[in-house]
């Protein structure tokens, strides 16, 4: 989860409504399924491999193709999530993705 004062710059962008909800899912932490303490441990597994529990670390290590960076894990996500909602393309890829690894 991201805290800013105020109201967050993403939310004043003219964006489509899909888009807003998107940052605003991933910036509250609903998109990782690592929180979802009350799930079966089969339900927090990753949607795109399957494999392990789906956290931060596990999409970031797996390879989301990105260019590589002289950045740990926090700086990284704090670069997807920052207030100017930059990250909201990445976002979309990584639901893409997901979508087409589930099938649909």
């Amino acid at each position: 989860m991201v805290r800013v004062e105020g109201v967050p710059k993403y939310l004043k962008r003219r964006w489509k409504e899909e888009k807003r909800n998107r940052v605003a899912r991933y910036r509250l932490g609903n998109e990782m399924r690592r929180g979802r303490y009350w799930e079966r441990e089969e339900d927090r597994k990753c949607r795109s491999c399957g494999g392990e529990i789906e956290t931060w670390e596990h999409i970031l290590e797996r390879g989301r193709e990105e260019p590589e960076r002289d950045e740990g894990i926090q700086e990284k996500v704090g670069r997807i999530l920052a207030e100017d909602g930059r990250g909201e393309g990445w976002m979309n890829d990584l639901d893409e993705n997901r979508r087409r690894e589930m099938g649909g």
